[in-house]
């Protein structure tokens, strides 16, 4: 699937910043593996996501629909 593209302005408080979101489907038992920007990291299920920042929602609800 293409990027899904989110450059609006003010989109995000921090400045003005560009998100590309890709789309992939990963493979039961795949282990997600933080990095240097965060201190954890863990798949969800579409159905189970918690609140998300900015407009995080928007961004997976547009990429997969």
């Amino acid at each position: 699937m293409p990027p899904l593209l989110r450059p609006p302005p003010g989109r995000d408080p921090r400045g003005p910043y560009s998100t590309d979101a890709y789309v992939a489907a990963v493979p039961a038992g795949t282990r997600a593996t933080a990095g240097d920007d965060a201190r954890a990291a863990r798949w969800w299920p579409l159905d189970e996501l918690p609140d998300l920042a900015f407009d995080h929602a928007e961004i997976i609800e547009a990429a997969t629909a």
